[in-house]
């Protein structure tokens, strides 16, 4: 009786070594100076935009790290990290990123939706419920009203006991997201709108609004320019500032789009090629390079799709072909690692492709 009293002790003492309490405690509190502001309680089947910041190594030696670059007397003068070396000398501790991972794959995340970014220092998840993140987190989510725009957060959440050595904060939450985006999807009527143009050899004359009057000046224009006060076309920029058509293409030149929180459909883009730059051929598409898990192109009809990034990449490339264009492409539906976060991420994607040292002069919240 006495040593199977022992085989049951031991066999719980195994299991809170595998299984750490799930015990919460307060990790980020808003001081109650911060608290106006708070307008409506997030609706709980919105998506929102969590991001975890792991606590990283040898931050002490940036400094160090800094000075011996850049003192001219240093043997070592000059001698930059790449991005990647600079990853790698901060990265989280691999049993930090472990054990976050773990804890939101034993809380009903799926893998596919947990994402390590490049730069190694966030988890994001994608596709979170608010309600899920405010059982994750034991938080209230609210929107906020900001003198920038509307942004999310709560007042203070708690993580489990055992993670707090390994999470630096959860964004967004008492830091706020950036300012939101609020879109409509395109319904099916907009859909099967786009998808039955008529036969257009040329840019022709377009469509203007119901009970829209043209003014008197624009009937002497020709027929492609004639509604330029509503519809802005390649067409009627090159117009607007008398530029040439392009018939330079170098692979050293490359046009740069950065798009964030939106994705392009490549059949979109055709269409729009087909009625208003008929020059640029059929399936002309930008070199994707994915910053963080940024998915191009995407189907006409996924969430992602809501025109912003068409509406670049059509007048970019309708304007520069044959030039070739670079689609840097994030996730974020909102830039949710700070004002810049996804945006640096992308300097060091270009940085390390292109062996170029940029020095952006943009500061960390």
């Amino acid at each position: 009786m006495q040593a199977h009293y022992r085989l049951i002790v031991a066999a719980l003492a195994v299991c809170a070594v595998a299984f750490p309490s799930t015990h919460h405690v307060l990790h980020e509190k808003r001081s109650s100076l911060s608290l106006q502001g708070r307008k409506q309680r997030v609706d709980s089947d919105s998506i929102l935009p969590i991001r975890i910041a792991l606590k990283q190594n040898d931050l002490d030696v940036a400094a160090t790290q800094l000075a011996v670059v850049s003192d001219p007397t240093s043997p070592s003068y000059g001698m930059h990290l790449s991005a990647s070396e600079a990853h790698d000398l901060f990265a989280p501790a691999a049993y930090s990123i472990e054990a976050v991972k773990n804890w939101l794959l034993s809380s009903g995340i799926k893998h596919d939706d947990i994402l390590h970014y490049e730069n190694k220092g966030w988890l994001a998840i994608n596709n979170l419920p608010a309600s899920k993140a405010e059982e994750l987190f034991r938080a209230e989510y609210y929107e906020y009203d900001t003198e920038s725009g509307p942004r999310l957060g709560c007042e203070h959440y708690y993580l489990p006991a055992h993670l707090t050595e390994h999470i630096d904060f959860i964004k967004p939450a008492v830091m706020l997201s950036a300012p939101i985006k609020k879109t409509k999807r395109r319904n099916s009527r907009d859909l099967s709108r786009w998808k039955t143009p008529g036969p257009h050899h040329l840019p022709g004359p377009q469509r203007p609004p119901f009970n829209w009057t043209m003014p008197a000046a624009a009937h002497g224009l020709p027929a492609q320019l004639a509604n330029c006060g509503v519809t802005m076309t390649p067409v009627c920029i090159q117009a607007l500032y008398n530029m040439p058509n392009n018939t330079f293409s170098n692979p050293v030149n490359k046009m740069g789009v950065y798009e964030e929180g939106d994705s392009y459909a490549q059949s979109d883009i055709n269409l729009f090629f087909q009625k208003y730059a008929p020059w640029v051929p059929q399936d002309t598409a930008p070199e994707v390079v994915s910053i963080d898990g940024g998915k191009a192109p995407v189907s006409p009809t996924d969430p992602a799709n809501t025109g912003e990034s068409e509406i670049d990449l059509d007048l970019t490339m309708s304007l520069l072909y044959p030039l070739p264009v670079v689609l840097y492409q994030t996730d974020d539906t909102t830039d949710s690692t700070g004002s810049f976060g996804t945006f640096l991420d992308a300097v060091s994607v270009l940085r390390d492709e292109h062996d170029v040292f940029l020095r952006p002069t943009l500061t960390k919240e």
